[in-house]
């Protein structure tokens, strides 16, 4: 399996005829605003989801109904001390003929308790693949014109 997406957002809905909705899409990180940073009241709760998909490589065989372990481990500057948050569970190939796989996870709020670094360890089946890590920021709020 190959990593092909992994979307880090506010929240995900799901809509008729097997739709998603991604709301509040992230780029690389979160920025926490303030006037005065030193008066950010810390710890703050953030609430993420992320959207997983992935790729069969051509010789794999996903079959309709099987079962597939994954988890997702949410990580404070890497440190295995540190963990965040933790998601297990199993997903089944929707459509044999489909060569992906969709994982739509919306994780409990994380307590962020001031600037850093959130590392992601996903791993599905025997696989540990590699994912992008998510900064968590303070700048000075822009006054509005």
């Amino acid at each position: 399996m190959r990593l092909v997406d992994f979307m880090l957002c506010d929240d995900i809905r799901f809509e008729q005829y097997n739709k998603m909705s991604l709301m509040g899409v992230y780029n690389e990180a979160l920025h926490v605003e303030a006037e005065d940073l030193d008066k950010i009241k810390w710890p703050i709760g953030v609430k993420l989801g992320i959207y997983i998909r992935l790729l069969r490589e051509q010789d794999e065989v996903l079959k309709k109904g099987a079962k597939y372990l994954f988890s997702l481990t949410v990580r404070k500057d890497g440190k295995v001390s540190e963990e965040l948050a933790k998601a297990e569970g199993e997903c089944s190939p929707v459509d044999e003929a489909s060569p992906y796989i969709s994982l739509p996870l919306v994780l409990p709020p994380l307590a962020i308790t001031g600037p850093c670094k959130l590392m992601f360890e996903f791993k599905f089946g025997d696989a540990t693949l590699a994912t992008p890590t998510f900064e968590i920021r303070t700048r000075r709020k822009q006054p509005i014109n």
